[in-house]
């Protein structure tokens, strides 16, 4: 900003001014207009080699901020409503004590931190580090000698961050630039601290572009100074920093960067979704008045997610319901999606009911094909899996369907054995557990004993209420409840439920 304002140095002083018809909240850009042109004008009539970059309504109300390019540096300025003023300097927020014209120009001077080449760079710190930042650096400069030291000094505490330093001897060090080249050559950033040390520097082994391309980038950057911090998000910050101020510098700027980077893959994955979302409604579209099956399972298929999945099953079950070999085409439907059950024909939804094996639909057809009920029944009683508990309007309609009660029976019973099995696993399930908790309670009753035993031997006159454990707790007294814990999970094998035998165990005998 310095190098702005005094390029700015001949503008008219500004003055305050009467108010300018600003209502309380209102939106003055509606009605005061200031055009690239204008602006344009007004900052070539101070300075013909300023240019003007942007132009934004000001944080405060009244001012245009317009965004200029001095030197090669961007800076901030400010020009009044009325277009009499050109106004530079920095807009103080008295509540938070923010700059927000300091605020503003970090954001306009960022440059793109993954378009600087860091094959020459010099890593001070872990490489894998979560948050690096470049630092242009001179070997001649010493303001860049402190700042080294306080970053040798964070990167030993903090494996977090790294350092990439790039060697930029600037004109007035007229032995920095050998001195750099020899630096880039070894790549030895035994070299560089030997140089802020003040001992001097072999000849360059190499010959190398290296230096001259990162001078050429500074250039481009506008950086002119050393040394120059460029923070993980891009931010540019100039001189010496000390290693709080660098700490804070480095992680605020490298958690803003991840702040972006994760709103930016939520626009970019909400932008995915709303283009998904209308290709959709364009493919459900070209199905309207289609009556072709397989279309629909394609559509389905591609958007296995999505919004009209649930109109297309229904769509999808209508047409099956118009063909003869509905039955067989429903099948494959839930077969396929689970999910659509609700979107078949109430009639329909019994002749699903069971094991995939053996569902009701599959018996009907057995019958169909003149098997004997109790062969059916048999079939059914075999099977690993569940049809139901039918209600009384159920087994009127599996009745006029062609189920003898023979076979109802044969469903109920495999439904009774599949609940059984389910029953008996999970309480195998629960008493492994129990087992489980039992033997780490027999494992701390024997380490404790173990305790008891040594500091009883190491000296036989100790009284044994006085051993304890690390809050205070007399050892014996453990040892009582945890066994009776011990005793109380042994029984709850035995208990109708164990998982809640174990609970009231646990809860009547504390053992820890």
């Amino acid at each position: 900003m310095v190098a702005i304002a005094t390029a700015l140095a001949a503008a008219s002083p500004a003055q305050s001014y009467p108010g300018i018809g600003m209502g309380e909240g209102a939106d003055c850009s509606q009605c005061h207009t200031l055009s690239f042109d204008e602006a344009t004008e007004m900052v070539k009539s101070v300075n013909p080699e300023i240019e003007v970059m942007e132009i934004k309504p000001s944080p405060v109300a009244g001012l245009w901020e317009i965004t200029i390019l001095a030197r090669g540096k961007r800076g901030i300025a400010y020009i009044d409503f009325p277009k009499a003023h050109i106004i530079t300097g920095s807009i103080i927020d008295v509540t938070s004590s923010m700059n927000l014209t300091n605020k503003r120009l970090y954001e306009i001077s960022k440059v793109e931190f993954s378009e600087i080449p860091l094959e020459d760079a010099l890593i001070l710190g872990n490489p894998e580090a979560r948050f690096k930042a470049i630092v242009f650096d001179d070997p001649d400069c010493p303001y860049c000698k402190n700042l080294h030291r306080e970053m040798k000094s964070l990167v030993e505490e903090y494996e977090d961050i790294a350092f990439y330093i790039k060697l930029l001897p600037l004109k007035s060090h007229p032995t920095a630039y050998k001195k750099a080249k020899a630096i880039v050559c070894l790549r030895s950033m035994a070299l560089l601290e030997r140089s802020y040390d003040g001992r001097p520097l072999p000849e360059p082994t190499c010959e190398t572009t290296e230096v001259d391309d990162t001078i050429e980038l500074a250039e481009r950057l506008g950086i002119a100074t050393t040394p120059t911090i460029i923070l993980p998000d891009g931010g540019v910050v100039q001189g010496f920093k000390d290693r709080e101020t660098l700490l804070d510098l480095v992680e605020t700027a490298g958690r803003a960067l991840e702040e972006m980077i994760a709103a930016r893959q939520v626009e970019i994955e909400a932008k995915r979704l709303r283009k998904l979302h209308e290709m959709e409604r364009e493919d459900f579209e070209d199905l309207t008045g289609n009556d072709n099956i397989i279309a629909f399972h394609e559509f389905l298929g591609k958007y296995p997610s999505g919004k009209k999945r649930k109109e297309a099953l229904e769509r999808l079950s209508m047409l099956i319901d118009q063909k003869s070999d509905n039955l067989i085409l429903y099948r494959d439907f839930i077969a396929r999606y689970p999910d659509g059950l609700s979107a078949i024909p109430e009639e329909y939804r019994l002749l699903y009911v069971g094991p995939r094996e053996l569902p009701l639909y599959a018996i009907l057809q057995l019958l169909g094909e003149g098997m004997d009920e109790d062969q059916v029944a048999a079939k059914v009683s075999s099977m690993i899996g569940r049809y139901k508990e039918f209600t009384v309007e159920e087994v009127q309609r599996l009745t006029e369907m062609g189920v003898s009660d023979t076979i109802v029976d044969a469903m109920l019973e495999a439904t009774f054995k599949a609940k059984r099995r389910e029953e008996e696993a999970r309480r195998q399930r629960h008493v492994t557990r129990l087992m489980e908790e039992a033997d780490q309670v027999q494992a701390a009753i024997y380490d404790m004993q173990a305790r008891l035993d040594m500091e009883m031997t190491e000296d036989p006159e100790i009284l044994v209420d006085t051993i304890t454990d690390e809050i205070g707790t007399p050892l014996t007294d453990k040892i009582e409840r945890c066994t009776k814990l011990l005793n109380a999970l042994s029984s709850c094998r035995r208990a109708v439920n164990v998982n809640s035998c174990r609970v009231a165990a646990q809860s009547e005998f504390l053992c820890e």
